[in-house]
């Protein structure tokens, strides 16, 4: 998969974009905050280690968009860091 994330020093974010019900279905954008990131993730650098840990972990962020998204497709899908406690490194 082709990333699109940028990070958005503004927010403080990585944002992204998925495709919750595959390539042909509706493009969502999605967020996810650095502190969020920092916390599961381990990120220690700035916005391009911020990019680069999205983009290794995206499977996992997508499937968290998708559950939000799907619990209302109106609102914005912003992750935190409560959105990726599940989350281990092994």
């Amino acid at each position: 998969m082709t990333s699109t994330a940028i990070y958005c020093y503004d927010r403080a974010c990585v944002r992204f974009a998925v495709y919750p019900d595959g390539p042909v279905g509706r493009r969502v954008l999605a967020e996810v905050t650095d502190h969020a990131l920092r916390h599961a993730f381990g990120v220690h650098g700035g916005p391009e280690a911020l990019v680069q840990t999205c983009e290794q972990n995206i499977y996992f962020l997508e499937e968290r968009v998708a559950r939000r998204f799907r619990l209302d497709p109106r609102q914005p899908v912003m992750i935190d860091a409560g959105d990726l406690s599940s989350f281990h490194q092994y």
